[in-house]
């Protein structure tokens, strides 16, 4: 009989708004348990905001523990979290990180090396160059080669979504060069809600409109200035279409991507749904003609995936790393992160439905066999194996 893993995930925040990569956390422990693992998810919560619900409701197979921040919030310091850790660590086989440059992840890594358990960690795109740009002194300098490299150093491998993010990691010299597994994240299907007449006449869009939907963290990395601005080019040639733009996070960059639509003259084209979760989540995706994510950089692109379970047509940069992965399923329609790259990948999309139509068949079977749960499960499994196999 095979025996029980238990393995905890280190997460930084437990807060649906942060992005993938604490979702992709949980969906990679739900994927594995009760398959001879049992998995835990910690982070840190901001006491009174409920937001802390939302995980154990979405994974009631998998414990889920929060603890409250302290300053610096903005790196989700939590003392009752790293005391915790501390304590806790050997009751593990393992302890799997899900990124390195926040006060959570540190203090997992490193209760792991003190407890002599095996470290696993998964960079969600914190180690690529494009994301080292940020405080890249700070990084460079002092939190690069004196708290990453020790965790690279000490742990038993680095797990990547993608193999393109495994090619471009920086491990700051680590030596020896940590294990480097490439496993995709577990995506379940999307389960669409019912028509909803309602939802194009409450955005004030007809219902023969074609609608281009942007689903993602508002961020400048996402590359939603280049949409609007191919959007607005674009429109003339397919008039009457609309982008809808749902999420939220940079707000300054917001204000700069609104204005950038109010001057090209589109605005009324434009409609900003804010975040979304849930039903409403589901019914953009439900709504959309064309699903676009045209980032500067993306490790993986979960948004991506749960569209093309959905069955539309994807527009994606070459600097979303699932490009070669939906090359190979003709699912995608794939340009370099340029403007005039997208305007044409767009009007390309806009002006012919039997394209769309078949791109948007083929990715459904994609998207299942690719990244289902089942196509992932014993991939994830082995590596996890290999990870913890000193524990046994």
């Amino acid at each position: 009989m095979t025996q029980l893993l238990r393995i905890l995930h280190v997460v930084s925040h437990l807060d649906v708004r942060m992005g993938g990569s604490i979702l992709a956390a949980a969906q990679l422990a739900d994927s594995v348990q009760g398959e001879g693992f049992d998995s835990t998810v910690v982070g840190t919560v901001e006491q009174g905001s409920g937001t802390e619900e939302y995980f154990p409701a979405q994974f009631p197979r998998i414990a889920f523990k929060a603890f409250p921040m302290q300053f610096p919030r903005h790196s989700y310091h939590s003392t009752a979290l790293w005391r915790w850790l501390r304590e806790s660590a050997e009751s593990f086989d393992g302890i799997h990180i899900h990124g390195l440059f926040n006060f959570p992840y540190l203090f997992g890594g490193r209760a792991a090396l003190r407890a002599g358990r095996p470290l696993l960690i998964s960079p969600h795109n914190s180690l690529d160059p494009y994301d080292l740009r940020k405080k890249a002194v700070l990084k460079s300098l002092i939190y690069g080669p004196f708290m990453v490299r020790p965790l690279l150093e000490g742990a038993a491998g680095v797990l990547c979504a993608t193999p393109l993010e495994a090619e471009r990691l920086e491990t700051y010299q680590a030596s020896p060069d940590p294990a480097r597994w490439v496993v995709p994240l577990p995506i379940p299907e999307t389960r669409l809600p019912p028509p909803d007449p309602e939802w194009r006449l409450r955005l004030g869009i007809p219902p023969e409109a074609l609608l281009v939907l942007f689903l993602s963290r508002i961020d400048r990395k996402k590359g939603l200035d280049l949409l609007v601005r191919a959007f607005a080019r674009v429109l003339p040639q397919a008039p009457g279409t609309f982008l809808v733009i749902a999420g939220s996070g940079d707000a300054v960059y917001e204000r700069e991507v609104r204005a950038q639509v109010e001057s090209s003259g589109t605005g009324a084209n434009v409609k900003w749904l804010g975040f979304v979760t849930g039903v409403n989540r589901l019914q953009a995706y439900r709504e959309c003609d064309i699903f676009a994510l045209t980032s500067y950089n993306e490790n993986f692109g979960l948004v991506v995936v749960e569209a093309m379970y959905a069955g539309k047509p994807v527009l994606i940069t070459t600097e979303v790393y699932l490009h070669e992965t939906l090359a190979s399923h003709g699912c995608a329609e794939i340009c370099a992160p340029t403007l005039d790259a997208i305007e044409a990948g767009l009007k390309r999309l806009l002006l012919d439905p039997v394209l769309r139509k078949a791109m948007g068949a083929r990715g459904v079977d994609a998207a299942a066999r690719e990244y289902g749960p089942d196509a992932v499960r014993s991939r994830l499994q082995a590596v996890y194996h290999k990870a913890f196999k000193s524990v046994h």
